[in-house]
């Protein structure tokens, strides 16, 4: 189960919580050089179309939906932690959604999300949990 500073990342399929890969990945030195942590959360589905549900199981103080083009993305926010889950999906085409504490998605096959997250974020540098999020852009 991954870790971070606003509480652990879950996945449930079609409302089970099973158990997922994590992957550390590098801080892209452009795009991201500032993140504390920046994961892959994978899941290989055996069924041919299931719900997924990737959830912050912790405490923050709201939530804010930071959609990008074919990237579907969800940022959490304490004080000084800004964290960002994100999937490459199109809720416009796709069958997926916002979730109070997380994304929900439609999918079949291997589904991986980004988490990313910086502490202390600014406004100058809290763009970079999005692009970190961003598993197929940034690497």
């Amino acid at each position: 189960m991954l870790r971070t500073p606003l509480g652990n990342i879950v996945i449930n399929v079609n409302g089970q919580r099973v158990h997922y890969e994590t992957h550390k990945l590098m801080n892209n030195r452009q795009t991201c050089p500032d993140v504390n942590g920046r994961f892959i959360v994978q899941i290989d589905l055996d069924v041919p179309c299931a719900e997924v549900n990737c959830i912050l199981d912790g405490d923050f103080d709201y939530s804010d939906i930071e959609s990008g083009e074919h990237l579907e993305a969800l940022s959490f926010y304490t004080n000084d932690t800004k964290l960002t889950i994100g999937v490459e999906a199109d809720f416009t085409v796709q069958q997926g959604g916002y979730l109070a504490n997380g994304i929900m998605l439609q999918a079949a096959g291997t589904i991986s999300f980004g988490v990313c997250w910086l502490t202390p974020y600014s406004e100058v540098n809290e763009v970079q949990t999005w692009y970190g999020a961003d598993l197929y852009r940034v690497r």
